[in-house]
This record gives structure tokens, C-alpha cells and sequence, in this order.
């Protein structure tokens, strides 16, 4: 096979566009927490923007590469309200309408962990 670098310049007209859209590392966070001037937004502004990129593409395809989860460490820890949070998270990517989701070792890590802790408790995984 020849290198792409030998190719021909164009290969013709364009046949279809796509118009991709994602996002990355917002660790389950739903809203702004108000500390830095200028920030993103929150998953409200998010749904706004990406309603706007759909009325102009209704083929868009919305991916997330990855670190959706909350993030657990020393200091925060996996508890009834985190998972609380963490679901709606989900839930609000699902409206959304999120064609993909990139998981994480991490991520994995912090499902399996919360599911041991809860096992161990001898309380029922709700997901």
C-alpha cells in the first residue's frame, strides 16, 4: 500500500459531513462551583449549547472520552450523596443523547470499589 503521503490531493467532493462534538475530564460535576472567573458551565449550559449544535446538525455525534465519574480520593469520599449526584450525571448525559462513552480504568476502579463497599454493608446496588 502506498503511503498517504503519495495520495492525490483531493479524492473528490465532500460526500457526507459530520459534525462531531465531545467532552472530557468534567468528573460528574453538574453545575459551576462559582470558585474561578469565566468558567464552562455546568450540565445546563452544556444541554443549551448542545440543543443549538443539533438544531444545525441533527446527525451530530456527541462522545465522551472519558472521566465522567466523581472523583474519589482522600478527601471525597463514595457516599450516598456522590452516587446520588453521579446518577442524575448519567441520567442527564443519557437526555442528552450521548452515541458514546470512553470508560476509564479509573472509572472502572471507582464502580468496583463503590460495589464492594456496598456488598460489604449488605446493601442493594441500585447501578
Amino acid at each position: 500500500m502506498p503511503p498517504l503521503a503519495s495520495a492525490p490531493d483531493s479524492a473528490g467532493p465532500p460526500v457526507r459531513r459530520l459534525t462531531l462534538a465531545f467532552t472530557a475530564n468534567t468528573f460528574g460535576y453538574l453545575e459551576n462551583c462559582g470558585c474561578k472567573v469565566n468558567q464552562s458551565g455546568g450540565m445546563a449550559r452544556r444541554a443549551t449549547a448542545l440543543a443549538g449544535l443539533r438544531r444545525r446538525d441533527p446527525g451530530l455525534v456527541l462522545l465522551d472520552a472519558g472521566n465522567c465519574f466523581a472523583r474519589v480520593d482522600e478527601r471525597h469520599e463514595w457516599d450516598a450523596f456522590t452516587h446520588a449526584e453521579q446518577r442524575l450525571y448519567l441520567d442527564l448525559m443519557s437526555r442528552m443523547r450521548y452515541d458514546a462513552a470512553r470508560d476509564r480504568a479509573r472509572e472502572a476502579r471507582v464502580r468496583r470499589r463503590y460495589v464492594r463497599r456496598r456488598r460489604a454493608r449488605r446493601e442493594p446496588d441500585r447501578g
